[in-house]
């Protein structure tokens, strides 16, 4: 997961405990001094990140929750050049800003799905979603804590992983689960309106962007931005553009030849 240059790991589990287990293995696998386990994403965020980036070859955030801005792709922005650049800004406290080399793999967990909304076209992420619904027994936890506790078996599984997981990785990543992550960051009023669209209509469907914007605070129950109902519905799989100058929404491989006009009233 952590192998590809530019690629960072974003894992979700309903089972917190198994994921902070694995981040602190993995830590001490690379060494507790090359490596930043944080608890949420503020500090990788703040202006003051020096600590935390500089000089480190592995960075753990544990509980990954951030609803962004009106388009719910805040955070995201500010970590890609994190993930991908060669060199990075950072800053400590008491100190100017500079420019340092970057080293650092990263590992991103969350109990939500949409913990760290990305596109469905972005490459820096490489996301696996655990779909257990039961977690191992009990003890299963503590004994694994309590073995990864000691050196030797740290030596251990670092000597596994040389042993049976060294082989030249290949250019490109295997598949991810993107497409879970992404219906999870379709919004409840655009997943009402396609469930109504796909079963009333066919292919393709158009609406003057006055109806659509009706319908997008109806459903939503509040008053969106252009910017919000645009990214969101383009999330759920409609496109902006213009018919014969009205500028209109179409859901759809191609864009329609007509504008659906009676949609308003049926929602």
């Amino acid at each position: 997961m952590l192998g590809w240059t530019g690629l960072a790991g974003f894992c979700t589990s309903v089972f917190p405990c198994a994921l902070s287990h694995l981040c602190s293995t993995i830590a001490r696998l690379y060494g507790l001094e090359n490596a930043s386990i944080l608890p949420g994403l503020s500090g990788l965020l703040s202006n003051f990140n020096g600590s935390i980036l500089e000089a480190k070859a592995f960075i753990a955030v544990n509980e990954t929750v951030d609803k962004g801005d009106g388009s719910r792709f805040g955070a995201v922005e500010t970590i890609k050049s994190f993930i991908s650049d060669d060199q990075i800004s950072v800053e400590h406290k008491g100190q100017d800003r500079r420019q340092v080399e970057n080293y650092a793999r990263f590992m991103f967990c969350s109990n939500h799905a949409d913990g760290l909304p990305f596109d469905e076209n972005e490459r820096r992420f490489f996301a696996i979603v655990c779909q257990a619904t039961e977690p191992l027994r009990a003890d299963f936890y503590t004994r694994f804590a309590e073995t990864f506790s000691h050196e030797q078996a740290l030596a251990d599984l670092a000597a596994w992983l040389r042993a049976n997981y060294t082989n030249r990785l290949p250019n490109t990543a295997p598949p991810s689960d993107t497409a879970l992550i992404q219906d999870e960051l379709v919004e409840d009023w655009v997943a009402t309106l396609n469930d109504h669209v796909d079963g009333n209509r066919m292919y393709p469907v158009a609406l003057p962007a006055k109806d659509m914007r009706e319908i997008a605070d109806r459903l939503s129950g509040r008053k969106l931005s252009d910017y919000h109902r645009t990214k969101a519905l383009k999330r759920g799989g409609w496109t902006r553009g213009k018919f014969k100058g009205k500028r209109c929404y179409w859901r759809g491989d191609w864009q329609p030849d007509y504008l659906d006009e009676d949609l308003k009233n049926e929602l």
